[in-house]
């Protein structure tokens, strides 16, 4: 559904960015390069599953992917792109997600990997389900302070509850591109699967539908 949509989402004061820097952020190169594209690029990868090539555990007992995501804010990349990939080995069930909770970073976060050992996605969308967490959304995406560019590709987020985005709550200063990304099933008083929101300080949110993301 919505194969060529795309959803602009600019709810800020200032110029849109250049069309250099659309284009940049809008490239997936591990889709059009043979092999494993981030590895060719320099960008440290960070693996997530239930498997024995993964370097985060993500089972009942062990949220690898906020882990994960965690040790990309700290890493030697800094606020620089690292990609986190999520095996279907994994269960990401009962858990919420925070970007930018630690410090600023520019994130690809890309599931529908069979194994931590596959070099591409080759599966189902990878589900994150809030379930039994806390109340919020299944992905908050914090205010940053630098513009800082987050990517999602082959995901479903469900389950969420929230005053603002059930599914994924987007605030200040980002660039998210979601590829192949699906929302459903969360609620919230404002933005039941997605919300947009921006201080209004001057500086830009913006969000992208790609492929076939859709919010039902």
């Amino acid at each position: 559904m919505y194969r060529t949509l795309m959803i602009l989402a600019a709810l800020a004061a200032g110029p849109l960015p250049a069309d250099e820097r659309i284009e940049r952020l809008m490239e997936t190169p591990w889709r059009l390069a043979a092999g494993d594209g981030a590895q060719a690029r320099g960008v440290p990868i960070l693996r997530v599953g239930n498997d024995p090539s993964c370097d985060f555990t993500a089972s009942t007992a062990t949220n690898g992917l906020q882990q994960a995501i965690d040790a990309a804010a700290g890493d030697a990349n800094g606020g620089a792109e690292t990609e986190i990939r999520l095996a279907n080995t994994g269960q990401y069930a009962n858990r919420r997600f925070f970007i930018n909770d630690l410090a600023d970073q520019t994130l690809r976060l890309v599931g529908g990997f069979v194994n931590c050992g596959s070099a591409t996605p080759g599966g189902a969308r990878t589900v994150l389900d809030r379930g039994t967490a806390p109340w919020g959304p299944v992905l908050l995406i914090d205010a940053v302070a630098g513009l800082e560019n987050v990517f999602l590709e082959n995901l479903e987020l469900r389950g969420g509850d929230g005053s603002a985005g059930g599914g994924i709550e987007i605030r200040n200063n980002n660039f998210v591109i979601a590829t192949d990304v699906h929302t459903t099933q969360n609620s919230a008083s404002s933005g039941g699967g997605i919300a947009v929101s921006d201080s209004s300080d001057g500086t830009q949110t913006l969000l992208w539908l790609l492929g076939d993301s859709d919010v039902t």
